[in-house]
């Protein structure tokens, strides 16, 4: 079980940092004594804690977190301060597979996250039974860990191309990863990108990235100067100490002009602090690096976010323009997006344009530019290349 006490900055920006290590101190020996017999109890990074158990069931453990967490919500006294905590907990039931502690380490975190982000701390178990897509899943991610410490070895970019929206010309490219190996295939990110990112691995796999694509990017910029690589952020990047400096430090050591760089924040970055993103925002801008906002509409992705962060991009959800060849409704929303965009001295991007309709529909408001398999799916870099050198996808 891993346990976390979440709004935890709280108690030190009323009290302190002294008073609350008198708190983790004191839950720590409480978590100590409320465990007995039952299991081991471990103190990890930050405000988080672990239970180690060889003898009780989930569902034990579950009832006893259960209890854990309603004496916390009543409040302990310390030094004459009544304070009470909130808990979010992951449990994962490990058998005899063969992984590192690693992966067992991230399937917790993740499993952590969405108790706190998503189910207000009711605990969540990671499902680690040996059958089927489960036992598949940890093994691929097990694999996946195993290549970011043997040279990124099965890592590989697509590029899906980002077309202005009146000529249709490509003008910029955005990066996906993807992996893949003789025993796995290729493996969408979607499948091993929330549970990587919990890991403290993900800052170097995000760094090779940024570096991959920039190197390629740079055989764009011979023929086409003004070309924009853009490349996705992930939260824990964001929240690395040093973040901006890497960045900094790669476009130098590549001789990457910093304005033909766009870096994405996508959705799951809502889990940071909005001064934090604004800092880094502004850092990057500072330096010529351009930024956009992915997904708008979706989740962390709001208008209260366009108006915090200076912003070049705001790229609208694929959902927005799925019925708009026949819904009035979707097209005054990107109309009203369009406005708000500009208002803030950003330009948008369109996601998901899939027909020669959507296409003609969404030209009659400033767009800037459009993504989407109606130009093309992603491709592999040499294909992207001759994607440029044709002017089309559809050629």
């Amino acid at each position: 079980v891993m346990l976390g006490l979440t709004k935890f900055s709280e108690i030190n920006e009323v009290y302190g940092y002294q008073f609350g290590n008198i708190v983790l101190q004191k839950f720590g020996r409480y978590l100590y004594e409320h465990v007995g017999g039952d299991g081991a109890v471990y103190r990890l990074d930050g405000t988080k804690f672990a239970v180690l158990s060889t003898t009780k069931p989930t569902d034990y453990m579950k009832a006893r977190y259960d209890d854990l967490r309603s004496f916390y919500r009543e409040g302990i006294d310390i030094d004459d301060r009544h304070i009470l905590l909130e808990l979010c907990a992951g449990i994962m039931d490990v058998d005899d597979f063969n992984v590192d502690p690693q992966t067992v380490m991230a399937c917790l975190n993740l499993a952590c996250s969405q108790s706190k982000t998503k189910r207000h701390g009711d605990p969540v178990e990671f499902d680690s039974s040996l059958n089927g897509e489960n036992r598949q899943r940890i093994e691929t991610l097990h694999a996946i860990r195993a290549s970011i410490t043997k040279d990124y070895k099965g890592f590989f970019l697509l590029y899906q191309p980002v077309v202005d929206a009146r000529t249709e010309k490509a003008i910029s490219a955005e990066v996906l990863l993807r992996w893949k190996s003789d025993t796995h295939g290729v493996v969408q990110p979607d499948v091993f990108i929330p549970l990587l990112e919990q890991d403290p691995l993900f800052p170097a796999l995000g760094e090779w990235i940024l570096k991959t694509a920039l190197g390629s990017a740079k055989q764009i910029l011979e023929t086409e100067p003004d070309f924009v690589i853009n490349v996705n952020l992930s939260y824990t990047q964001l929240e690395k100490p040093g973040f901006v400096d890497m960045v900094t430090g790669v476009l130098e050591s590549t001789g990457f002009p910093p304005g033909n760089l766009c870096l994405e924040i996508t959705e799951r970055c809502r889990l940071l602090d909005i001064e934090l993103l604004k800092n880094i925002v502004v850092s990057l801008r500072s330096y010529g690096v351009q930024t956009a906002l992915d997904d708008f509409g979706t989740g962390f992705s709001s208008v209260g976010i366009v108006r915090s962060l200076p912003l070049n991009i705001i790229k609208i959800d694929r959902s927005f323009i799925s019925t708009i060849e026949e819904d009035e409704k979707e097209q005054t929303l990107i109309r009203a997006f369009v406005e708000m965009a500009t208002a803030y001295g950003a330009v948008v991007c369109i996601e998901g344009v899939e027909t020669t309709g959507m296409r003609d529909i969404l030209r009659e408001y400033d767009v800037h530019s459009f993504q989407g398999y109606y130009y093309a799916r992603p491709l592999e870099l040499q294909d992207f290349l001759g994607f440029i050198k044709n002017g089309s996808s559809k050629e």
